[in-house]
């Protein structure tokens, strides 16, 4: 039997069983990397689609095969293999080709592959643009642009100052702060992703959790009050928020709501009708008919990690695993259908190779 070893600060030693590796042909490449025949793993967990005739450990914890490189065990989907370069592996991974940025955010597209360069936490630039994460700022100029060590959703150029991919439109440039989640502020005024809240007192504007602010008058989400909220009753946990009458998830209302029996924590939300993870409902399902644990929700014909569909998930066999914690801290699934054995939602195993 194959197995993985991992040490962690919160759990500390951890072994995961990699019941599908074929003992004759595994192979360790590094400490954080294998193959066998057939599979390729990154620690204890697959990296699909990669090939393990050809696959190549580059610095923890990136790899690549002839067809693509591996961030974490997922795939970049690289345009160009021939072109592909790390611009940082450390402290953000960024990397590039002659087609696309590539970051944990996901890819996209440039327009310089020769002067593409990271120059903060969270913007970069090329000959014709600043980028913020994977999105371009708005008329910034990419030979003075400075991203703002404090706060590094923003910075300045020759013509003024942003916020994320926006331009502020303050007249006191000097005088701006960022406050996080959008939202910056003036001697005289509160701004979100750029644009003045005309609608906001400045003077007793405090942020709450999450987007959720408020002022002397009004409970404040995405830089505009929230219609219909009730000050006396509102409560927020993370991104969602209620009253006595509504629900909202990042500003945005819940529809149809059954207040009696609503409930909510930072991830999910459910009434007697609904099941929301993290804002987007769950088609179709009603909570007293199916079974929820561990971010898993099982129906009758569909098996739901978080908000996405398992597309091989065998709902009528679907089996969570409550404490997949077994003797010595060993760890190797905890769900488990008729063909595939799961682990946070992705296979770690098919079925018939685990040995009850």
């Amino acid at each position: 039997m194959v197995s993985f070893e991992n040490w962690t600060f919160s759990f500390g030693p951890q072994k995961y069983v990699l019941y599908d590796a074929d003992p004759n042909s595994f192979e360790t490449l590094k400490d954080w990397l294998a193959k066998d025949k057939q599979h390729v793993w990154y620690q204890q967990a697959w990296i699909e689609g990669a090939d393990p005739g050809s696959i190549k450990a580059d610095k923890q914890p990136l790899c690549h095969d002839a067809n693509d490189y591996y961030f974490k065990g997922e795939a970049l989907h690289v345009s160009d293999m021939q072109t592909f370069k790390v611009i940082d592996l450390d402290s953000y991974f960024i990397g590039k080709d002659k087609d696309y940025c590539y970051t944990t955010d996901g890819r996209f597209k440039i327009t310089d592959y020769k002067a593409f360069e990271r120059i903060g936490y969270r913007h970069s630039t090329d000959s014709h643009h600043v980028y913020y994460y994977t999105e371009v700022v708005e008329g910034a100029d990419p030979k003075t642009f400075k991203e703002d060590q404090i706060a590094s959703s923003g910075g300045k150029d020759k013509n003024g100052i942003y916020e994320g991919i926006h331009r502020v439109e303050t007249s006191s440039p000097d005088a701006y702060t960022s406050i996080g989640f959008g939202y910056g502020r003036d001697e005289h005024n509160i701004y979100y992703e750029g644009h003045r809240c005309p609608d906001i007192d400045a003077s007793t504007f405090e942020m709450t959790e999450a987007i959720w602010a408020k002022d002397k008058d009004h409970i404040i989400a995405k830089g505009k009050p929230l219609e219909g909220a009730d000050t006396a009753s509102f409560v927020t946990v993370w991104y969602y928020a209620y009253d006595n009458d509504q629900a909202w998830y990042n500003g945005e209302e819940l529809p149809d709501i059954d207040m009696e029996t609503f409930t909510c924590d930072s991830s999910w939300a459910t009434d007697s009708l609904h099941i929301y993870h993290q804002g987007h409902l769950l088609e179709g399902v009603i909570p007293s008919e199916v079974k929820m644990d561990m971010d898993y929700v099982v129906a009758k014909d569909k098996v739901w990690y978080g908000d996405k569909i398992l597309q091989d998930a065998d709902a009528a066999s679907f089996e969570i695993i409550e404490d997949p914690q077994g003797p010595n801290r060993v760890i190797s699934f905890d769900a488990r259908d008729k063909s595939w054995h799961y682990l946070q939602g992705k296979k770690v195993c098919r079925t018939e190779n685990v040995k009850h």
